[in-house]
């Protein structure tokens, strides 16, 4: 038992290693710099164009805005409360021209919103060791498919948001117990649906973004890696963001952005970190594979 704890740990150990010297060997930490320029950038057309997806299957743009700012704020209340004001002030200056949501509107929206998928595919690739490039138009509307993609993510977990809202009020009893008599199933319901929204965003990143095939269980280590790191690195964002009064004193107004541009690159760290997780466990996976083809060959002739 002992001895299967500390290969166990020893494995652990290894595959850390290799992974923080596969993150440093391909210049992480400035990939991410990098990535998320691009995602501060595509900030407004990306809420732009949730707000329009989500409008859409709501049947309302003012309950569309209120759901994307609610899935917003869950992923990061202490940003939310930093510097959301000044992007929503952005956002609903736009939105209140209704009528400008056209087709071609969400196809600029997307096309200017997918500079960080095409960034971000970079990085990933890189993490895979591909150098091998997809052609302009393929990759571009790669880029344009995933951030539809997400921000379609962003409208399933809405409606589970909206639904779940419908059913606690709900007062049909069953087996003795009515939907409001049940609060705590309820909340647990109502952090489950982000979260598993989150896993499935990274999980398609990991799974489609790169220029090479990976298994789906290969993708899903990955997500779960980054959705776990993401959680607790919100939870210490948070504290960060409150026991920074005095930097907020420095720099007034320009706080909020800073906010919001550090958080965008502790997420784009750990997306990147995440990629590096699931290329590692598929190169182990492959390793593994050949030693057990190799067994089976030298046991069939005897």
């Amino acid at each position: 038992m002992v001895k299967r704890i500390w290969g166990f740990l020893s494995s652990a150990g290894n595959f850390a290693r290799a992974v923080a010297r596969d993150y440093s060997r391909d210049h992480g930490s400035l990939i991410a710099a990098a990535v998320s320029f691009y995602a501060f950038v595509s900030l407004i057309p990306l809420i732009l164009l949730s707000i329009a997806v989500v409008g859409w299957v709501l049947g309302s743009v003012e309950d569309a805005r209120a759901s994307v700012v609610s899935i917003l704020a869950r992923s990061s209340p202490s940003v939310r409360q930093a510097a959301g004001d000044t992007v929503l002030a952005v956002v609903g200056q736009v939105v209140a021209r209704k009528a400008e949501f056209g087709g071609i509107s969400l196809l600029l929206l997307a096309w200017t919103g997918s500079s960080v998928a095409n960034a971000l595919c970079r990085a990933v690739n890189l993490a895979w060791g591909v150098e091998a490039r997809r052609g302009l138009l393929a990759q571009r509307l790669l880029d344009i498919a995933v951030v539809v993609g997400v921000v379609v993510l962003l409208g399933v977990s809405a409606g589970i948001t909206a639904a779940i809202e419908v059913l606690r009020h709900i007062r049909l009893q069953v087996f003795g117990l009515s939907a409001p008599g049940i609060p705590f199933f309820w909340q647990v319901m109502g952090y489950l649906a982000p979260l598993l929204v989150t896993l499935a965003a990274f999980t398609l990143i990991y799974k489609v973004l790169p220029n090479v095939q990976v298994p789906l269980r290969v993708a899903a280590v990955g997500a779960f890696f980054a959705g776990i790191l993401w959680e607790a690195a919100k939870t210490a964002f948070g504290l960060y963001v409150a026991h920074s009064a005095r930097s907020a004193t420095v720099y007034g107004s320009l706080w909020g952005v800073i906010l919001l541009q550090l958080w965008i690159n502790v997420s784009m760290v750990i997306t990147i970190l995440g990629a590096e997780v699931a290329s590692e466990w598929q190169k182990t996976c492959s390793c593994r594979k050949p030693a057990r083809r190799v067994e089976q060959s030298q046991s069939g002739p005897a």
